[in-house]
C-alpha cells in the first residue's frame, strides 16, 4: 500500500513539474498596464460617436492601443510566453505570424456571427496590444480589405 501511494505521489510531482502555466487575456492586459514606461491611449464610445460623424466606424465601440517602447528582454519573453499559452475560452485565435526578431497574434471574441472584439499583441524590439470593442460585421472587415487590395 506504500509503495502504491509514494508512486502516485511521484507521479504527481513529475506531472506538476512539466506542466505550462495558462494564461487569461486578462493577464496579458494586466502585463501591459503595469509595464514601466507602457503608453496608453483609449478612444471610448463617445469619442468613436464622434468619429462616426465624419468616417464609417464599422460599429466599433471603443479602441484601445497600449505600447511599451522600448520592451526589455524580460517583458517580450513574458509576452511571448503568455501568447504561447493563453487559453482563454472566450477567444479563438484568427492570425499568428512569427518572424525571427518578432511575433504577432490576432484573437477574436466573437458572439451570434458578430466580433465583439478584436485584440492584435505584437512583441518584438517594441511591444504593443490593440483591443476593438464593438459590433464588427466579418463581411465589412471583408469589404474593407478588398478596397485596399484594389487600391494596390
Amino acid at each position: 500500500m506504500k509503495r502504491i501511494g509514494s508512486m502516485l505521489l511521484l507521479s504527481l510531482a513529475f506531472a506538476a513539474a512539466g506542466a505550462q502555466p495558462s494564461y487569461q487575456m486578462s493577464d496579458m492586459t494586466a502585463t501591459f498596464k503595469q509595464a514601466p514606461g507602457a503608453s496608453h491611449v483609449k478612444i471610448g464610445s463617445v469619442g468613436m460617436w464622434f468619429a462616426s460623424l465624419f468616417t464609417k466606424t464599422m460599429g466599433v465601440k471603443s479602441v484601445e492601443v497600449y505600447e511599451i517602447d522600448p520592451c526589455s528582454d524580460e517583458q517580450q519573453a513574458l509576452i511571448n510566453e503568455q501568447m504561447s499559452h493563453l487559453e482563454d475560452a472566450a477567444y479563438e485565435v484568427m492570425v499568428s505570424a512569427n518572424e525571427p526578431d518578432e511575433r504577432t497574434k490576432i484573437w477574436l471574441k466573437t458572439d451570434k456571427k458578430v466580433i465583439r472584439e478584436l485584440i492584435i499583441v505584437s512583441a518584438g524590439s517594441s511591444c504593443a496590444l490593440v483591443r476593438i470593442k464593438g459590433k464588427i460585421s466579418p463581411e465589412r472587415i471583408g469589404q474593407v480589405i478588398d478596397q485596399y487590395d484594389d487600391a494596390d
